[in-house]
This record gives C-alpha cells, structure tokens and sequence, in this order.
C-alpha cells in the first residue's frame, strides 16, 4: 500500500521506512495491525481502549482474571519488557511464575493474538520485528515523542479530525465504520467529537450528507475526476476504513468479496474489479457492471506495480 502510493516507492523503500523505531505497528482498528506515528498511536489506542474490553464477564469468566487483576498483570507485563523485546512463549515465561496467572501461558501464546491486544491498546506493548521466524513484542520505551495513550476526551475530536484529513469526504456511516465497527466508540461520542470541530464543512456526496476539512474543500470542489489504476492489496485501509458498504465505491453485489480478501483495482475513486499475481502475470478481472478502465490506464496501473515489485510484469484481463 505504501508502496503503491509513494512516487518512485518500492518495496524494499518501503520496508525500511516501516522499520524505523519511530514508526509503531501495533492493533488497532478491528484487531488489524496498524503503522502509525507516536501521536495517532497515542489517539488511536486511547479509543480502542476505551470499551475496556478486558472488563467484559466473558474475558473475566474465560481467562478468569478480574479487573484489579489486570493491572497487576500490565505491570508485570512493563515489567518482563523492561529488559528488551521479547516473544510470545517468552513473555508468558517472565509472567506466569506468579501464581495468580499461571495458567495464562497458553493464552499469551493463542495463534489469534485476542490476549495481547488489550495491553497493546493501553500502551504496555508494541508490535516488534520478527526474529528467526517468531514475532516479538517490545515496550515504548526509546520511541521518540511517546508520552502514554491520550486522554478520550482529547484523543476523540482529533481522531476524527486526522480521519477526515485521509478520507474525506465522508459520511457518517463511514465514521461510524471506522470509529464505532473498528474502534468500539460509542456512535453518541463519534456524533459529539464531530460537533466540537471547528472548520468542518458538509457536501452532498450520493445523495448522503458527507464531511471534510473547511480547508479542503475548495481543492475537493476544484478536482478533476482522473482514471488512474491503482492495484491495492486486500484489505487496503484506504477501501475499509470507511467500510465497504458505499455503493458508489464498492458495487453492493462486491462486498463479500472484498471481505474475503479480493485485491482491489481501483480507477476513478472507485472498485472497478480485483487482480491477483500469477508468477510473472498481472491477472486482471473486470466488473461487469461498472465502466472499466481504458486499456491505457490498465497498462499503465500494472507498470506502477512492476515498477514496485522491482520485476517485469505482463498483464491479462477477463470480465466477471
């Protein structure tokens, strides 16, 4: 995706920008990993923390932790880190000595990472890199501008701000997609935060009332449609953070694909088909029942991947 989007980017551009230590990866929207900078790490966690998931008879009753428990399990957790990044099996070794969460070994490991997380949300951990075939996880500690998760009240409003600056115009389903599906926020807190912005201006997007910045509006007034491919890989946030449910960008009888994973070919701001890579083939397959994009723009979309890749690539098109 980030390699998609930079001029001139490539893969291996793109690994090395995303392993810098002042890039945190990490859970967030949806339980899906998420690259980020310190400060949307620190709105970004602070919502998905607020549902207090951990506190939820079924967490309690399943791994039979109360909530005063848990703290007492993050400190040991910042603990166990202190020394350096760890992996899972590890961890639950620095941890599960003390009696009161022996028999946790089994779900710091789980292959679904569902106990990890909330200590992810609340700042006590990081995504690391993965070493000799292993994940890790690591504390904050060294991160550059890294001061704890926000405040709800101070995290929310920018949140919803920085969403507008990546993906207006939007309506409010696709705020509630985002905040509500994907953060577990409140739809009334999503409705106020969206209130206490200044600057925000409204357009009529499909017929449906959608924001933006007031200091994006005159550029997005000024746009000119454009029929550029660009061949996104599944689950791109760029489709989901909105959700999948606008028509106007996913055709309604599309969605389950997108859900299962189908690579987006994007052109004119919307799914105009989905693509998959065979060997040294782009394999193209076209929606019947949108407008597809000219065979130019198609060549030109798979030059870009190639051009990503950093490899030869042909292409072929049918239509589904």
């Amino acid at each position: 995706m980030l390699a998609v989007r930079s001029a001139g980017g490539t893969v291996d551009a793109a690994h090395t920008l995303l392993s810098s230590p002042d890039v945190i990866r990490t859970f967030a929207a949806g339980g899906a990993t998420a690259f980020t900078t310190p400060r949307a790490a620190a709105d970004l966690l602070a919502l998905r923390a607020a549902g207090r998931q951990w506190e939820r008879r079924s967490w309690q009753s399943f791994y039979r932790l109360t909530p005063a428990q848990w703290l007492e399990l993050r400190a040991c957790v910042r603990s166990a880190l202190a020394a350096g990044l760890l992996t899972r099996r590890r961890l639950a070794e620095r941890v599960t000595p003390v009696p009161a969460f022996a028999h946790l070994g089994d779900a710091f490991t789980h292959p679904s990472w569902t106990f990890i997380k909330p200590f992810a949300w609340q700042g006590d951990l990081r995504l690391g890199p993965t070493i000799d075939g292993e994940a890790t996880v690591q504390s904050f500690d060294g991160v550059a501008g890294w001061r704890g998760t926000s405040s709800l009240a101070e995290a929310g409003p920018r949140a919803v701000r920085d969403f507008l600056a990546a993906y207006a115009p939007a309506t409010e389903t696709q705020l509630h997609a985002w905040f509500t599906a994907g953060l577990t926020v409140r739809r009334r807190l999503v409705r106020e935060w969206l209130d206490e912005l200044d600057s925000i201006t409204t357009v009529t997007v499909a017929g449906e009332r959608a924001y933006l910045r007031a200091e994006d509006a005159e550029e997005l007034m000024g746009a000119t449609p454009s029929e550029t491919v660009a061949l996104l890989p599944a689950f791109d946030p760029w489709l989901f953070a909105g959700g999948t449910d606008f028509a106007p960008i996913v055709p309604g009888t599309r969605r389950a694909l997108m859900s299962r994973g189908g690579r987006p070919l994007v052109a004119g701001g919307a799914v105009r088909g989905v693509w998959r890579l065979e060997g040294g083939s782009v394999d193209v397959e076209l929606f019947e029942e949108v407008r597809p994009p000219g065979s130019e723009d198609l060549a030109a979309g798979v030059a870009r991947l190639s051009e990503v890749l950093q490899r030869e690539l042909s292409w072929r098109m049918r239509t589904m």
